[in-house]
């Protein structure tokens, strides 16, 4: 699946609770705003494990972030 333009790819290699702690924030806290990120176009989140893997579902399938 090509990447949708503008939208950046990072390979995070620490569970999001351990790069919550580091950002002083929650784990659900970083989730929400990574959703909130990807539903902007700006990243683009992957399953667990890279494309194909793991068991997060498809961003029609989330609900959607809590508007800032």
């Amino acid at each position: 699946m090509p990447e949708e333009a503008g939208a950046g790819v990072a390979d995070l290699r620490e569970p999001r609770g351990a790069i919550a702690v580091r950002l002083g924030m929650t784990p659900e806290t970083l989730s929400r705003t990574l959703d909130g990120l990807e539903a902007r176009g700006v990243i683009r989140l992957l399953a667990a494990g890279g494309p194909g893997g793991g068991s997060r579902p498809p961003a029609a399938d989330r609900r959607p972030a809590p508007a800032t």
